[in-house]
């Protein structure tokens, strides 16, 4: 069948904001100096075009007849149209333009020599080039020019706003889609806005479901577990962390028991004998997880033993001897790195490192914290305040939000126990602070609103795996608040809660209107972005973010998400 498709343009209106529309209840007139038209099936972009100088009603039948002199045949699957109506065209300056993080919300368009090439909006979010600086890089690369004979030969950029669109027409039988069957989806960087309005008990559990769902999808015979994909390419990357890798396998045991899941469970049972078969080695009573460099170095890190450790635990094949060995073992190991102040020397090899102390030492005490629940050790247990007291210190002196999730989660579970003052004033401490760190208030593009950023801090980009930690943390911080009756506390760590929840929902693949562009949905489907213009799924991306949501879950009551 020919592709060519009719269009509602009252439809199109009524799923228009007011800023668009004139005083008529027309698309303002700015929007008319260029339409970019897109046409999508499969994820694969099988018609595109720009009309320049034409009302985007007009630029649609045009789209539609262009598409019938194609000769392009409609496969039995629905079409993604992609519109951009641009307006607010600016010259602006390379330098001035690399500065710039507005990928997906501005093109661009290129001037040289009479020639004009555009850039549409959404092209950087579709091709996941993060930066304009890449985006020229293309360019340059495609005319075979360099920057510098760019500028000599006169060439200008302009910067332009686009109002976008995407229209899903679904599949037909014998005729075009009726008016009443298609859907038009307002779209703000290539994608649906997510309002605070719904986060919802039940929207908050089908965010759960779509972020488990990727987690089996990627989830191989083996056991082995997807570590980095890439949506824009179809492709897994090459590279892995055990440290994340077993905070998978947590994930997996965590999922599988919210759910009451027996096969759920064989699940995580086989990825964790996957990743003890592969990476447990061990040498007279030492153990360890052994992770190869880029460059061949081993590397045997406090962090990745913990989590390792603490993965066994969870196991109900944990009596088995193999596991007994590898547990010990790795315990042990544990044990070796800890020093008399109190503090953890971080790698085992290269043993000149002792970097990442904002992670391993809190991963190591969650271990020991867990440990504890089920064998209330005294001896491990001083140990464990020995490290707090030396911690607490070292945090006040070199403050980083990455240091607090792993020591809240660990000090909750003891405080469970015993109720310590200590470890209750510690934890309000680091998360009153990093609720400052939450992206919120003043002039931010809404789709980031409820990540955790402070650029001041140097505390690394933001990251969709440091929104997900970050509420495994102050849910437990919300919980401590709320068995101790402080309802101030209480309060902010909830709606700080909620706030990051709409963050995770943002960078969700949750369907069409987000996945009009990839090959493989069955890999993406519920997978978390790293950021809003980095499509990138990595796994604790998704890990700590479904850790969250569990336990959000099973302590939040339904008034708590009004």
């Amino acid at each position: 069948m020919a592709c060519s498709f009719e269009f509602d343009f009252n439809k199109w209106l009524a799923s228009t904001p007011e800023a668009d529309l004139d005083a008529d209840g027309r698309v303002t007139p700015d929007t008319q100096e260029a339409v970019y038209i897109a046409v999508w099936q499969k994820g694969k972009r099988i018609f595109w075009r720009w009309y320049e100088q034409t009302p985007w009603e007009k630029a649609l039948n045009h789209a539609s007849e262009d598409l019938d002199s194609a000769q392009l045949q409609w496969a039995n699957e629905s079409l993604q149209v992609e519109l951009n109506l641009t307006h607010a065209y600016q010259k602006i300056s390379l330098k001035k333009l690399y500065l710039l993080a507005t990928g997906g919300l501005h093109g661009l368009r290129i001037n040289l020599k009479g020639q004009k090439v555009r850039v549409s909006p959404t092209e950087p979010i579709i091709q996941n080039v993060v930066g304009f600086k890449d985006v020229m890089a293309q360019f340059f690369e495609q005319a075979r020019l360099s920057e510098k004979e760019f500028l000599d030969a006169g060439g200008q950029i302009e910067l332009f706003s686009s109002k976008q669109r995407l229209i899903t027409l679904p599949s037909p039988e014998s005729q075009p889609p009726s008016i009443s069957s298609i859907a038009i989806t307002p779209f703000y960087r290539a994608q649906p806005l997510v309002s605070v309005a719904q986060i919802t008990q039940e929207s908050v559990l089908s965010t759960a479901h779509l972020m488990a769902q990727w987690m089996h999808s990627n989830l191989s015979d083996s056991g082995r577990l997807t570590y980095l994909f890439w949506p824009s390419l179809s492709i897994e990357a090459n590279g892995n962390n055990m440290i994340r890798q077993f905070m998978g396998t947590l994930c997996l045991f965590q999922w599988a028991d919210f759910q009451k899941d027996r096969p759920l469970r064989a699940s995580a049972e086989r990825n964790l004998a996957y990743n003890i078969d592969s990476f447990f080695r061990s040498e007279a009573e030492l153990g360890w997880i052994e992770e190869k460099g880029h460059n061949g170095d081993i590397k045997i890190k406090l962090g990745a033993c913990a989590l390792a450790a603490m993965s066994l635990l969870f196991s109900e094949q944990f009596q088995t001897n193999h596991y007994q060995k590898a547990f010990q073992g790795l315990s042990r190991l544990i044990d070796s790195l800890w020093q008399p102040d109190g503090s953890f020397h971080t790698f085992h090899l290269p043993k000149s490192r002792n970097d990442c102390q904002n992670f391993y030492p809190g991963e190591a005490l969650l271990f020991w914290a867990e440990q504890h629940e089920r064998t209330a050790d005294e001896a491990l247990l001083k140990h464990f305040y020995q490290s707090v007291a030396y911690y607490q210190r070292w945090h006040q002196q070199n403050p980083n939000p990455a240091f607090i999730p792993w020591h809240t989660q660990a000090y909750y579970k003891i405080w469970k126990i015993n109720q310590d003052t200590r470890l209750k004033e510690a934890i309000f401490r680091m998360n009153d602070w990093l609720l400052s760190v939450q992206q919120w208030e003043g002039n931010l593009p809404p789709d980031i609103q409820g990540r955790f950023f402070n650029l001041s801090l140097n505390s690394g980009p933001p990251h969709a795996s440091a929104t997900g930690v970050y509420l495994e943390s102050l849910i437990d911080a919300y919980s401590l608040a709320k068995a101790t009756q402080d309802k101030e506390r209480q309060t902010c760590y909830r709606v700080g809660i909620l706030r990051g929840i709409r963050s995770l929902m943002q960078l969700q693949f949750k369907g069409v209107e987000d996945m009009f562009y990839v090959r493989q949905p069955e890999k993406v489907l519920g997978g978390i972005r790293t950021t809003v213009m980095n499509n990138t799924i990595r796994v604790d991306n998704v890990q700590h973010s479904l850790m969250a949501l569990i336990r959000i879950l099973q302590r939040l009551e339904l008034k708590d998400y009004n």
